[in-house]
Formats: structure tokens, C-alpha cells, sequence
């Protein structure tokens, strides 16, 4: 009951969610990532309410959709990979070591993920990573014209804001 109360935010505890999206799966990466998300666990212990989601689903309709027609570049995925750091205190300096080593796990999972390069389902996005790896360098061109067509003055950018020029 604690750890849910914990990981829900009603400790004033604050979260960084790293993410990998997972073409493929990979027992070997993921039980390597688990030890070393147990020896974390267990070196710092107030990051026990931390945890490591692997989020599954069917991509057979999206599948089913020829690619060219719709703007979602990541269709092939067959789930997603967290790393949910979690800590308590903003004047915690633990967020720099929790966030360093979310980004070793992430390194690990993007090997073998089935993708050349980090690749991240885009509202699942920390913020560190590229337009292309949220996006998707096919699918960048397109959006970018798209963006300039109905979104020119960019009132839907404040997350995970397109770029205004692209491959030019």
C-alpha cells in the first residue's frame, strides 16, 4: 500500500521517466536491467519507489494502415520501456545520480530494441531526446509542413514542440 501511495505522488516525490520504445524482445537486456536496477535499488535505498515498466500491446491494425498515410512514425512497436526514477526533496541532488543512471538503462534497452537509434512514443518523452527519435526522420518532413499549414503560430508546442524548418 505505501510503495503505491509513494509512486502516486502523495509523499511529494518527484519522478523522471526515461523511455525506450521495443520492437523487439530482448530477455537477455532486460534481465541484465534488472540486476542492475536491483543493485540501485538496494545502494540507494530512497529511490525504492522507482520502478521499471515494460507496457505491451497488439500493433496489428496500426500494422494494417499503409505507412505513408498516417503521421505516427513508431506503428511496428510492440510496447514500451520505462524507467521510472523517483525521489523525494527538490533540493535532492540524488535526481543528477537517478537520472544518470536511467540513461545507462536506456543505452542498454535501445541495443536491442529492434530500432537503429533511440526511438520514444512521444508523449512518453523525458526531453533529452532528439526530433527524430520522437518523431521520426521520415515522418519529420511532413509534420514540419503540417505544423506550418495549421499550427503556424505554434499554440500546440509547449511540450514536445515540432521544429519550424526541417531537412532544408
Amino acid at each position: 500500500m505505501g510503495v503505491t501511495d509513494a509512486s502516486c505522488g502523495t509523499t511529494n516525490g518527484l519522478a523522471s521517466i526515461h523511455t525506450v520504445n521495443v520492437r523487439q524482445f530482448a530477455p537477455k537486456t532486460y534481465l541484465s536491467v534488472f540486476n542492475k536496477f536491483d543493485s540501485f535499488l538496494k545502494r540507494y535505498p530512497d529511490s525504492r519507489t522507482s520502478a521499471l515498466i515494460l507496457e505491451t500491446f497488439a500493433n496489428d491494425a496500426p500494422l494494417a494502415v499503409p505507412d505513408d498515410s498516417t503521421a505516427y512514425p513508431w506503428r511496428d512497436a510492440r510496447g514500451n520501456f520505462m524507467i521510472q526514477m523517483r525521489w523525494t526533496g527538490l533540493d535532492n541532488p540524488f535526481g543528477e545520480t537517478a537520472n544518470a543512471f536511467a540513461k545507462k538503462l536506456r543505452a542498454d534497452l535501445v541495443a536491442t530494441s529492434g530500432y537503429t537509434d533511440l526511438s520514444v512514443y512521444v508523449s512518453y518523452a523525458h526531453g533529452d531526446e532528439t526530433a527524430e527519435q520522437k518523431f521520426g526522420r521520415e515522418k519529420l518532413p511532413r509534420l514540419v509542413t503540417l505544423k506550418k499549414e495549421w499550427d503556424p503560430e505554434n499554440v500546440f508546442g509547449y511540450c514536445n514542440p515540432l521544429p519550424s524548418r526541417y531537412g532544408e
